[in-house]
């Protein structure tokens, strides 16, 4: 996400949300700083661009319906 625009993104408390069964990691400029299923809450610090991986998912109840909201 990001990857093409550098840093010029707002920093500060994203919040992911997502539906479903699965494992939904952040890297890069996201720090993962609260999880709960279904939300993910990184601090971001604008740098080069954030990576999303889904690491793992239930093939009958797949992850879904990921939401990204800005500060």
């Amino acid at each position: 996400m990001m990857l093409e625009i550098g840093d010029a993104y707002p920093g500060g408390r994203y919040v992911v949300l997502y539906d479903r069964q699965g494992q939904l990691d952040l890297e890069w400029d996201a720090r993962v700083i609260d999880r709960q299923p279904g939300r993910i809450d990184v601090w971001v610090t604008p740098e080069s661009s954030i990576h999303m991986v889904i690491r793992q998912t239930d093939a009958t109840d797949y992850l879904r319906n990921i939401r990204v909201l800005m500060p």
